[in-house]
């Protein structure tokens, strides 16, 4: 019986495949095995076998060829096919035959079966990636990402591929030991092992004479044993607690959930919270830094290391630092400014270091240089700045003010109207130079 071979590749039939072999089956075997002899074949006719020249001296009337047919013609061609005398090769017949990659009876080139000329049509395993196949690497390893049914591998479905600890409810494997001390294991829908089924420590299920497992402390807490804060944990062998990490405020150790601890803390200090010097503490909890000694330059407030800010001088003053007066200051860094003080006794006539002025010492400064418009400049008494109360302001003609040396400026007539200056009516005007009024405005009847 001939059967359908696809280079052991497992090839599903359609249903049209499979009528077509049953019926293959149906002949005869022998027939197949043994096909009856040619026509004309010498073993029958009881002739010679060697003797194959026809007879060239007869007509064919009274004899002919002794290979020949009744008609004569030549035993070379027929149903028989060559000289073999194999059977035809007839693609289409459902019989695996010589040539031929496969042969369904159908051949009609869908996915898994034969093509019309009894060549394989694509299949899973084939190598090339056919429209209903998620992959196709032409091989039979199934945890290689293709399955050996052209699936992509996923989680879920039955093969364990790399990345996966399993795949499958279904494991009927028993929990390793010494970790555990019995149970089935099982497999997670994410293809992770799921030991909550073991019986033993590190299941995360208190079993037993066990005090805690993992994460399942038996509701302890570093507050419940009298601690402060802190996370207790479980031992390896789930024998006791473990209470490294609890801690409690003020006994100097930085523990977990603590900012600080006394003078346990990080590596900052005042300036890294933009102050300029100063003690940074701990909070009475343990949960924050105390910055109440920090100080910066510029908070008004004089600070420790700072000799003054702003206006704060403490009992400083030029004289006590040594100069026979002027005012002294305080700069940005917080420190005494001595730019103002002096070593002179103002009003002893004579222009000293730290001086601007002296009586009629003006420096060569006068009332139009600091930009009035005249006067007499003088010295201020502390003899550290001028005295510019004598100086006239400077005029602006047209800015509608009347100053020193202006008649008029613009609308500002200082009173005037045509009819104060002998005329009966009109309007009175200022000129451009504010030195005079304007009277084309101004009627006489």
């Amino acid at each position: 019986m001939h059967t359908l071979i696809r280079n052991s590749w497992k090839i599903p039939f359609t249903a049209a495949t499979l009528i077509a072999l049953v019926t293959s089956a149906c002949v005869d075997i022998e027939d197949l095995q043994n096909p009856p002899p040619p026509p004309g074949d010498s073993s029958e006719s009881g002739a010679d076998p060697s003797d194959t020249t026809p007879d060239t001296t007869s007509d064919g009337e009274s004899g002919g060829d002794t290979t020949g047919d009744e008609s004569g013609g030549d035993t070379t061609s027929g149903e028989s096919g060559d000289e073999s005398g194999d059977p035809p090769t007839v693609c289409g017949n459902a019989v695996l035959e010589p040539a031929e990659q496969c042969d369904d009876g159908v051949n009609d080139g869908s996915y898994g079966a034969c093509n019309p000329d009894c060549s394989f049509a694509p299949y899973c395993g084939d190598g090339s990636l056919a429209e209903n196949e998620g992959c196709d690497d032409g091989n039979q390893i199934e945890d290689d990402g293709c399955t050996v049914k052209c699936t992509l591998a996923t989680c879920g479905d039955g093969i364990v591929q790399e990345g996966e600890q399993c795949d499958g409810l279904g494991l009927d494997a028993a929990c390793p030991m010494p970790e555990f001390d019995g149970g089935l294991l099982q497999c997670t829908a994410a293809c992770t092992l799921d030991t909550s089924a073991c019986v033993g420590c590190g299941n995360g299920v208190l079993d037993g004479t066990e005090i805690c497992d993992g994460a399942d402390v038996g509701g302890a807490s570093c507050e419940g044993l009298g601690f402060d804060g802190g996370q207790i944990a479980c031992n390896t062998n789930c024998g006791g607690l473990d209470i490294d990490d609890c801690g409690t405020c003020g006994d100097g150790t930085l523990d977990p959930g603590e900012v600080c601890d006394l003078s346990a803390t990080s590596a900052m200090s005042c300036t890294t919270f933009g102050f300029t010097g100063g003690t940074m503490t701990c909070t009475m909890t343990c949960d924050g830094h105390d910055l109440s000694g920090c100080y910066a330059c510029g908070d008004g407030l004089l600070d420790p290391t700072e000799a003054c800010d702003g206006e704060l001088l403490g009992d400083a003053s030029c004289e006590s630092l040594g100069y026979t007066g002027g005012t002294l200051g305080c700069d940005k860094a917080c420190g005494l400014s001595t730019e103002l003080c002096h070593n002179s006794a103002c009003g002893d006539g004579t222009l000293q270091s730290g001086e601007t002025c002296e009586g009629a010492l003006l420096s060569g400064e006068t009332c139009t240089s600091l930009g009035f418009a005249g006067g007499e400049l003088a010295c201020a008494t502390n003899c550290l700045d001028f005295d510019t109360s004598p100086c006239t302001a400077a005029t602006e003609c047209g800015n509608g003010l009347l100053e020193a040396g202006e008649v008029c400026d613009a609308g500002e007539l200082d009173g005037a109207s045509c009819a104060s200056l002998g005329f009966e009516w009109g309007a009175l005007s200022c000129q451009a130079d504010c030195q005079g009024f304007e009277l084309a405005g101004c009627m006489v009847f």
